[in-house]
């Protein structure tokens, strides 16, 4: 929470610590860029995605250039991944949530290599 660079992915949205710090989920603004939505679809992730800032996390070995858009396939698998099926309609942050949470090993974050594992997987599901 408090790195230069990002180390995991929360598996939560929102969260209160006992000694009064909050932690909002970056990935929670997907659902929040303009008008608050509820459920995204395929095409209002993928827009509201791309649009995210970027921040180069430590897991990855490499490094990405902020002015490098995610390819559409890219976002195709990802949202595969987080849906569960290329083929959902829609998307909500408790979707995210609960697979973030399936994925997780400690029922709090995600770590690149499952991350990264998970989305390949759902890549070459497609």
């Amino acid at each position: 929470m408090q790195s230069g660079r990002p180390k995991w992915i929360p598996a939560y949205a929102e969260r209160e610590f006992d000694d009064g710090r909050k932690h909002t989920a970056k990935w929670l603004s997907l659902f929040q860029s303009g008008e608050l939505l509820v459920t995204l679809t395929k095409a209002q992730f993928k827009e509201r995605a791309a649009a995210l800032a970027f921040a180069m996390p430590l897991g990855p070995s490499g490094f990405f250039q902020p002015s490098e858009a995610p390819s559409d396939d890219a976002l195709e698998a990802l949202w595969a991944a987080l849906a569960g099926s290329a083929a959902a309609d829609v998307l909500s942050a408790e979707d995210i949530e609960a697979r973030l949470r399936a994925l997780s090993e400690d029922g709090h974050s995600v770590q690149w290599g499952g991350f990264e594992r998970t989305v390949a997987a759902a890549a070459a599901a497609l």
